[in-house]
């Protein structure tokens, strides 16, 4: 039962789960039973970095190209008439070069060109002229190409989302695979308290949700479950979210009594095995569950044995 809708008759959160709590439940990271099938999830998601950072990389490389205005075409001119300029403030003389067109460039240095010998003109992405190609040499032009802020700015954007993808998933992944991976081997722990509340989200439980878990996150999707062991003090477990329904059932079925319940978990994941009310009124057992919901879905899955056809009689 979501504990945040105001319809909850189950006693209300004084604080809901942490955030990262809360973010790796809507990511589907937040381990919600162990077994095999769910670490080989786990560890693919720890896996992500291995995918994202060299996508990463070659995405950098492409921005840090275009914005050195790597883009370039070279045309061929003919240089029509060469002079030196002296500079109004400075001692350095300039030098311009005239093409046939009449195109007039500036350059820094002497090009070391010649009227009417045949050259190259190199030119930029938004048709700026950077330099001649002479003889097989490029002598820049004073024209300095400037991409603009926008490979900067998209860049930013990039990295920020990268960070704000990839990182989360490679850390919840790798923390995922590790408390799995010590539950596998760890005995259960027991614990006594009241039931408190759970807390889900919107849209958990629609159709698209469901069929995405069963894909993709499957086993290490789970919700936070809140359990008062002492007085003001909550501590939280998880149970998977293909079990909300019967999560549900065993919160109405509770609510009436005195919510004492007795909770079998895994001590890393703090992933719930088994949950029941003290007075033996109701009892969830996780891996019952999963196991008949497996097999569901098995059956479902199945496709049907084509009928043989039938042997004419000619």
């Amino acid at each position: 039962m979501n504990v945040d809708s105001p319809e909850s008759t189950i006693t209300r959160l004084t604080r809901r789960p942490g955030f990262v709590a809360r973010a790796r439940a809507r990511s589907g990271l937040l381990p919600g039973q162990v077994s095999t099938e769910a670490l080989l999830k786990a560890r693919r998601y720890r896996l992500t970095a291995w995918i994202g950072v060299p996508a990463f990389l070659v995405f950098v490389f492409v921005i840090v190209t275009l914005s050195a205005g790597f883009s370039t075409s070279d045309k061929p001119a003919v240089v029509r008439e060469v002079r030196s300029v002296e500079g109004a403030s400075s001692n350095q003389g300039e030098f311009e070069v005239v093409l046939g067109d009449g195109t007039i460039l500036l350059f820094d240095r002497d090009p070391n060109v010649s009227a009417g010998e045949t050259v190259h003109v190199r030119s930029a992405g938004n048709d700026a002229v950077v330099g001649l190609v002479v003889r097989g040499v490029l002598v820049p032009t004073s024209y300095r190409y400037d991409s603009g802020l926008w490979p900067v700015v998209f860049g930013a954007m990039y990295i920020l989302l990268a960070v704000l993808i990839i990182v989360p998933y490679f850390v919840w992944g790798r923390r995922a695979h590790h408390q799995i991976k010590e539950d596998i081997d760890a005995p259960l722990a027991t614990t006594r308290g009241r039931y408190v509340g759970s807390w889900s989200w919107r849209g958990m439980s629609n159709r698209l949700a469901r069929s995405l878990r069963s894909r993709k996150l499957g086993q290490i999707s789970g919700f936070p479950v809140a359990i008062d062991e002492r007085p003001d003090e909550v501590t939280w477990f998880v149970v998977p979210v293909d079990l909300l329904p019967k999560m549900q059932q065993f919160e109405e079925t509770i609510l009436e009594g005195t919510q004492q319940v007795v909770v079998t978990y895994h001590p890393n994941t703090h992933a719930i095995a088994k949950l029941e009310a003290a007075d033996g009124t109701a009892t969830l057992d996780v891996q019952v569950e999963l196991d008949r919901l497996s097999e569901l879905r098995r059956q479902l899955t199945k496709r049907p044995r084509r009928r043989p056809r039938e042997l004419s009689d000619f």
